[in-house]
């Protein structure tokens, strides 16, 4: 064995470990038998992949519950690029970031817009954005690696079928590459400089999308990510105001031009047990509800809109947030939980919650009861993903089939 490292600081069902054998392969394998489902996505991830272009292909195998792959000879990008860092070629830096940005577009495929609930939640439609429905989040410049005259995606393994924007997991890519060297950047740009270089923009919606994913992946143990901690001193510069200790809930309003600290609402809260009336009296877009400044376990009780047509309750189903739920429960492992109340567009007189905080990170069940709505959560889109993935695998079959018989499609078709 040439090399070996464990990821046991993430939650039970994704905890593996990868090592570099004498054979010169690479050896991904469970740390507990729950995390074994997730190995059998890594393969069907690997396998869908390796059809979708050369670059992901490295000759993926699956046996023993173990996934096996080629080591790649190579250098990673990341290193090239930190090496146009410490000599200050800026220039060159930005020209091969933008040439393999621009990889990253043509290996996913572009697809239309749709609604769809996810680990994520709801995605935000924005006609200005190109969406995919290969969210291959493993796209970091660590995860490239540049050989002879191509270059290879040595990881597969959070590879999701679900609806994201492109620039989404560009996004990532810079985020990773900026916390991880953050300290080369001081003499180069800030972080807000560097995604703008790029043209990217919506920093604190990817920034959302990014932390729920943290979430998904490491639950309590989050803040030993490094991503984790790049986020927690960004937090501290973005929300100064919610440090301090007083609990309060708070409704952004979404009028058509996005949401902001100017255009929201804060009640302060004295009890866990919650009834709160936000007053609005506008044309309302989205909302997005914060219920209160702290991770836990949240029941929500009741969420209403007033309008002019009377009181109207809003199904917990129509919801996402950021956090995971079962029903009426929610987990938030964030210190900023939030609810999004979407496609609302109508004139709206107030918001009427009640809910109530059961535990939070003080509580002694607080881990246990958020590892239950998690693994539950986990279940059910692991289950949604396979059914995904055989429904498309038998279409490409008949697909396949037709192909190679011409003269049975013919009669299908019918012939005139």
């Amino acid at each position: 064995m040439l090399y070996y490292k464990a990821n046991s600081n993430r939650i039970k069902a994704f905890q593996t470990y990868v090592e570099i054998l004498d054979d010169g392969r690479v050896c991904k394998g469970a740390l507990n038998p729950e995390a074994i489902g997730h190995l059998e996505n890594i393969y069907t991830n690997a396998c869908f992949l390796a059809k979708l272009s050369d670059h992901f292909d490295l000759n993926y195998t699956f046996e023993n519950h173990r996934v096996y792959c080629d080591k790649v000879k190579g250098t990673s990008l990341s290193e090239i690029l930190v090496d146009y860092l410490k000599d200050h070629q800026y220039e060159k830096l930005e020209s091969t970031i933008w040439e393999y940005l621009h990889s990253i577009d043509e290996l996913l495929p572009a697809i239309s817009y749709s609604h769809q609930d996810s680990l994520f939640g709801t995605i935000r439609k924005d006609p200005a954005k190109i969406y995919t429905n290969v969210a291959n989040l493993d796209f970091n410049f660590d995860n490239i690696f540049v050989c002879e005259n191509t270059f290879k995606v040595i990881d597969c393994e959070w590879c999701f079928d679900l609806i994201i924007p492109k620039e989404f997991i560009q996004y990532r890519s810079l985020l990773y590459f900026y916390s991880k060297y953050s300290f080369l950047f001081k003499e180069y740009k800030s972080y807000e400089e560097w995604m703008a270089c790029f043209g990217i923009e919506d920093l604190d919606y990817y920034f959302s999308l990014e932390d729920t994913f943290q979430q998904y992946v490491y639950g309590a143990n989050r803040q030993n990510n490094l991503v984790e901690r790049f986020f927690e001193n960004n937090r501290k510069k973005r929300n100064p105001k919610k440090q301090n200790k007083q609990l309060f809930s708070q409704l952004y309003m979404d009028e058509g031009n996005g949401i902001s600290e100017e255009n929201s609402i804060i009640l302060n809260v004295e009890h866990q047990d919650c009834h709160l009336t936000f007053k609005i009296d506008r044309m309302i877009c989205n909302l997005r509800f914060d219920p209160l400044n702290q991770e836990g376990i949240y029941e929500i009780k009741g969420l209403y809109l007033h309008t002019k047509e009377g009181k109207q309750n809003i199904p917990l189903s129509d919801l996402s947030s950021n956090g995971m739920n079962r029903d009426r429960l929610f987990a938030f492992l964030s210190r900023d939980p939030q609810i999004n109340i979407t496609n609302i567009n109508q004139e709206v007189e107030a918001l009427e919650v009640e809910f109530s905080l059961l535990a939070n990170q003080n509580h002694p069940d607080f881990l246990s009861m958020a590892d239950e709505i998690y693994r539950n959560k986990y279940h059910l889109l692991n289950d949604e993903l396979i059914r995904t993935r055989q429904e498309l695998n038998a279409q490409k079959a008949r697909a396949d089939y037709m192909a190679d018989h011409p003269f049975k499609n013919m009669i299908k078709g019918g012939i005139k």
